[in-house]
């Protein structure tokens, strides 16, 4: 038996019947979308921090020449 004070506070309860459903058993709600949200957001930080900071294509001795937004540059002395 609930006690006096129970009811109504359970009443009032912003959680009270969120988690059953019509046949009064547990609902699981998913949160896998959250999940892969998440994991996509530490891995494209972790790529960014990865990438070399003022990267230089001709620092690789077989680059002869590199894209630059839409214009071809040739590097020096290659």
């Amino acid at each position: 038996m609930a006690s006096k004070f129970s009811s109504p506070f359970m009443a009032k309860s912003p959680l009270h019947g969120a988690y059953t459903s019509g046949a009064d058993a547990q609902v699981y709600i998913s949160n896998r979308q959250e999940i892969k949200d998440l994991q996509n957001k530490i891995l494209s930080s972790t790529m960014s921090a990865l990438e070399p900071k003022d990267k230089n294509p001709c620092d690789d001795p077989n680059t002869v020449s590199y894209m630059e937004g839409t214009t071809r540059k040739r590097c020096p002395g290659k």
